[in-house]
């Protein structure tokens, strides 16, 4: 729903990350994952065209450029979109997994879009390694409500992927706001948890999320961002990116743990996404990422 253009400072789209490999008799493995944001899927009409040319392409390009997995960072669908917006994503040729956004909580869709993609949250359980996830319903004391926050982590050819959600479960312009939903059974806790229990293994870690993880309108305040920032410290080493929608925009900025990618959304103006290239050796991760454009 928000459509601002923030200022960000440009960041080298390459890192390396060095963790401990065990020799598994292999030169080099190359491959890529596609991330896509902001389909905005309401209906049968243009938006759900420009996500079937998406879907296109993936499929086209799936085997020259490798592309494995594909995400979907939230303000998927909503209403009818919901359904619509599935029946396009499930014509992908590689597995997708969808991080929920604001626009399906503004839209009374919340507990409906964990409905809608259960079995696409149940095959990627059975796919990835080590899926953990916060689908349940827990009472929410900030709303005095039931929520059902989208929390998901699973690893895949040892690359730790956290799918985190910070959409605040209020209306109006605060909606548009980041929430950390600090409280038991909140998106808060779950990270810490889960990064707790990730300090055993050494795999690079990327952050997947609608709301960009940063201090600006339409993400997080002062207060939420210290919280952060506190909790990501002793992992700083091992966070390479928080990819992001939300912001109908293609900008990056260099984070004090990470660098922050916020995608532009491919329901309007020009078709765009980016696309993560990872390259493993035995010295250990080469990522980067470019911008896809298409017609």
């Amino acid at each position: 729903m928000l459509d601002i253009l923030m200022l960000f400072s440009c960041v080298a789209s390459t890192e390396t990350v060095q963790p401990q490999l065990e020799d598994s008799g292999f030169d080099r493995e190359e491959y890529s994952i596609i991330l896509i944001a902001d389909p905005h899927i309401v209906d049968g009409g243009e938006h759900r065209e420009r996500l079937s040319k998406t879907v296109n392409w993936i499929n086209e390009n799936k085997d020259i450029d490798e592309i494995e997995l594909v995400f979907v960072l939230g303000d998927v669908g909503w209403g009818d979109g919901l359904t619509i917006a599935k029946e396009e994503l499930q014509k992908l040729s590689v597995p997708f997994v969808p991080v929920i956004g604001d626009n399906e909580v503004h839209f009374g869709d919340e507990m409906r879009f964990f409905d809608v993609f259960s079995d696409t949250y149940n095959d990627a359980a059975l796919r990835f390694h080590g899926w953990n996830d916060s689908f349940s319903t827990v009472w929410n004391p900030l709303q005095e409500q039931e929520s059902m926050f989208g929390n998901f982590s699973f690893s895949h050819r040892g690359i730790q992927y956290i799918g985190l959600d910070w959409a605040a479960r209020v209306s109006g312009i605060l909606g548009e706001m980041g929430d950390l939903h600090d409280f038991s059974g909140g998106s808060f806790p779950w990270l810490s948890e889960e990064l707790a229990i990730l300090s055993e293994n050494d795999e690079p870690i990327f952050f997947l999320s609608h709301i960009p993880m940063y201090m600006n309108a339409g993400a997080f305040d002062i207060a939420e961002m210290d919280s952060l920032d506190t909790l990501l410290a002793s992992y700083s080493d091992r966070i390479v990116r928080n990819f992001a929608g939300h912001y109908h925009a293609d900008v990056e900025n260099e984070q004090t743990h990470y660098d922050l990618v916020v995608i532009d959304a491919i329901w309007d103006d020009e078709i765009r996404f980016q696309r993560l290239n990872v390259r493993k050796d035995r010295d250990g991760f080469l990522f980067s990422h470019d911008l896809i454009t298409i017609e």
